[in-house]
């Protein structure tokens, strides 16, 4: 994937963008002789050819001509660090894939924001730290091919996967939503185990966990109000669950993961 080091792209600047409720005014075209990234790290953004929104650990891989990520769900916005590369004849594009995700979404933060500060506060030099972020963007896209399903999922469990990442703050049965798409409860959660491996019910956790997550480092909202935001109306139960997934309480991961000083101010 990566023949010649020496003759990638240089990195020539890391920047930090945020962008008010429902994204940016507009995108921006990028110019010939750059290679330009995008790193979200907190919110979600629409991808340029468009698709549902993309959250914490999408990497967007511009070249010239293309646009950048400018769109966010009317009530969220984004935020991404930037970074840009100057290409010409004598360096190239790196081969990599144009959309990257790093499922780990604390340790792709910490890995975008670090580059950020070393950048600009340690003066590190550009051409290793291009390098690494290159030879870690070709790592996550090894991982991410390894991980691509064989083949498609069903439209009925991608229906069912879009009703189940809905409105987070309802209890939404599981006969419930057999109904909708037309089957039954059994032959429903027999398709999410043998294409997802897991359940139902174990996605919808997993959503509920993923908003947890973004409002706990995104906002000054207590942990009791972020509870009945994604649906336990007990407090107790939501913090039992949370750490059995993260080995923290919510305060505790909180604490460990928020990044000072950019949470958005709403009106």
């Amino acid at each position: 994937m990566i023949s010649d080091p020496k003759a990638l792209a240089q990195l020539e600047y890391v920047g930090y963008f945020i962008s008010g409720l429902g994204g940016a005014p507009k995108p921006y075209q990028i110019n010939e002789g750059i290679w330009y990234l995008e790193w979200i790290c907190a919110g979600e953004v629409f991808p340029p050819e468009g698709g549902p929104p993309r959250g914490v650990g999408w990497i967007f891989l511009h070249s010239p001509g293309d646009y950048t990520v400018n769109r966010s769900p009317e009530d969220m916005h984004y935020e991404c660090a930037t970074f840009s590369f100057r290409i010409g004849h004598t360096r190239q594009i790196p081969d990599l894939p144009k959309r990257i995700f790093w499922s780990e979404e604390p340790e792709s933060q910490q890995f975008a924001s670090g580059l950020l500060r070393d950048f600009h506060e340690r003066q590190a030099d550009p051409s290793l730290m291009g390098l690494l972020v290159i030879q870690q963007l070709a790592y996550r896209a090894s991982l991410q091919q390894r991980s691509a399903p064989s083949s498609p999922l069903p439209s009925v469990v991608l229906a069912a996967m879009r009703r189940l990442k809905q409105d987070l703050q309802k209890t939404y049965p599981l006969k419930e939503l057999a109904a909708e798409l037309g089957l039954s409860v059994p032959h429903l959660s027999a398709l999410f185990r043998e294409h997802l491996g897991v359940t139902p019910h174990q996605i919808r956790i997993r959503e509920r966990m993923k908003r947890a997550r973004y409002l706990l480092l995104r906002s000054n909202h207590p942990v009791k109000w972020i509870s009945a935001e994604i649906g336990y109306g007990n407090p107790e139960n939501f913090c039992r669950i949370f750490r059995k997934h993260h080995n923290e309480s919510p305060g505790e991961y909180r604490e460990r993961y928020r990044i000072p000083g950019r949470i958005p101010h709403r009106s």
